[in-house]
């Protein structure tokens, strides 16, 4: 279950213990904004803090500091995750990226906490800045929704962390669904009708993609030296209704205070069907885990494309 395989992928280090964090957080009375995140999930920060969202990851600054400051980092950085936070093969794979940080070593006991949908882990990691020598933190909360693998990841010295930790809680136990999402109602659906679409609709897409192998190809790289990425995905639609996943990918990242690279790869199968709402077609996915995910469908000119990214359609 290799996971954050973006550019900042390396930071996802976490390590499960058995300590629970208090109930009862203080709150800090400030005032705060709201951030939409394009992934469908939202998230609160001061309203002091800027957020900055770009592909990889979306940068929270606060007042004074630039992107690029030595002393201190905050992001949020997010990676498909097949299982929920709460589950412990979630926890055994932020345990194995651990170990790939060089020069950290884990500081005290991983605590559980609450977000607005679920739970996350919080976990912190002692080293030195690589570029100033001075002793350093990271510290990460990671939380999940809707197989989204969720976490807000800060570097910076014990003073400066800890002057910030309470508001750093509250920005990763704000986690929740898009602001303006409709709320499920008990009993209903998680991603539509469950009978198989006989629509025209429906059944054009379900005969473009029986039987067929899709693969996404990705690659990224940052510039001036500071890492990149490359990953490919392949799903294979089998005609009985089932269906195949398999992904592979390497990291190599380089910002302030931390170096390192990762790579894995991972491997997943259950069902899926094609139905139609609202006039669009939707490509629901079962997975043997329970985890359900439901993606939107789109030709361009004859090309495919799931949650508007190109997949490319062969045989099998």
């Amino acid at each position: 279950m290799p996971m954050f395989k973006t550019c900042a992928g390396i930071f996802v280090l976490l390590f499960i213990g058995i300590t629970v964090a208090a109930q009862t957080r203080p709150t800090s009375a400030i005032a705060r904004k709201i951030f939409t995140h394009p992934k469908g999930f939202s998230f609160q920060h001061p309203a002091d803090w800027r957020a900055e969202n770009n592909d990889e990851y979306t940068q929270l600054l606060p007042p004074g500091l630039t992107a690029d400051d030595q002393s201190e980092n905050y992001r949020v950085l997010t990676e498909n995750s097949p299982v929920e936070a709460s589950d412990p093969r979630f926890a055994a794979e932020l345990d194995r990226l651990a170990a790939q940080l060089p020069g950290f070593r884990k500081s005290g006991s991983a605590q559980y906490y609450k977000t607005k949908t679920g739970s996350g882990i919080r976990s912190a990691w002692a080293g030195n800045n690589f570029t100033t020598k001075q002793p350093v933190q990271i510290r990460m909360y990671a939380t999940t929704l809707d197989g989204l693998a969720i976490v807000l990841f800060a570097i910076g010295t014990n003073a400066r962390l800890d002057a910030r930790e309470i508001l750093l809680q509250e920005i990763a136990a704000s986690v929740s669904g898009a602001v303006g999402s409709s709320p499920k109602l008990p009993g209903q659906p998680e991603t539509g009708p469950q009978a198989v679409d006989r629509s025209p609709l429906a059944q054009q897409w379900q005969q473009r993609l029986r039987g067929k192998k899709l693969t996404f190809l990705s690659s990224y790289n940052s510039g001036g030296g500071s890492g990149g990425m490359s990953s490919k995905a392949e799903m294979l639609f089998n005609q009985d209704g089932t269906f195949r996943a398999y992904s592979e990918s390497s990291v190599s990242i380089y910002v302030p205070g931390a170096n390192g690279s990762s790579g894995g790869t991972k491997q997943a199968k259950g069902t899926w069907r094609i139905y139609a709402q609202a006039g669009k077609p939707l490509l629901e996915t079962r997975y043997d885990n329970g985890q359900i995910e439901t993606s939107t469908l789109e030709d361009r000119n004859g090309q495919t494309f799931i949650n508007g990214k190109r997949w490319f359609v062969t045989e099998q």
